[in-house]
């Protein structure tokens, strides 16, 4: 929830502009939509790589493989879409007042191909008994989103 939330929290704090904040907020609701994907497929990949692990060391890699190819191969045309339909998007769901909602959004999208492909990497972390890791790559998630949405936001600043 920290690298959810965050970034919202920081463009208030950082730009303290409502409006900024509003459109960001309204661009990110539609980004999360998205992610109900990784749900879905992931759901259905991770019994066939638990089965695969079972079978055999190839399969279960190979398994693992295909399933990063596949999240790449729906995520990457659908964020350059979505990037190139953004104010199409943003008009058709909020209206014309939201018009500047699609900029944040043809940005916002591209969280998804990262997280849809991380997705599959969690589960696999669960599958091999690696829940120490989890917890360090999570701490240098938040850590780097923190770091990150500071040096963005202020460059937002000074272009502003």
């Amino acid at each position: 929830m920290i690298n959810m939330r965050m970034d919202q929290v920081m463009i208030k704090n950082i730009l303290d502009d409502n409006k900024v904040v509003g459109y960001y907020s309204a661009a990110i609701r539609i980004s999360e939509l998205w992610y109900f994907l990784p749900l879905v497929l992931g759901g259905s990949f991770y019994p066939t790589i638990i089965n695969a692990k079972k079978i055999s060391s190839d399969l279960y890699k190979k398994r693992i493989t295909q399933s990063i190819k596949i999240m790449s191969i729906i995520t990457l045309p659908a964020a350059i879409s979505i990037t190139f339909l953004s104010s199409f998007i943003v008009n058709l769901l909020y209206g014309s007042a939201y018009t500047e909602a699609s900029y944040y959004l043809s940005y916002s999208i591209w969280i998804s191909v990262p997280f849809m492909i991380f997705f599959i990497t969690n589960k696999l972390i669960y599958l091999e008994n690696l829940i120490k890791i989890s917890f360090y790559i999570s701490l240098f998630t938040a850590f780097s989103n923190i770091i990150l949405n500071w040096v963005l936001i202020n460059m937002v600043v000074l272009e502003l």
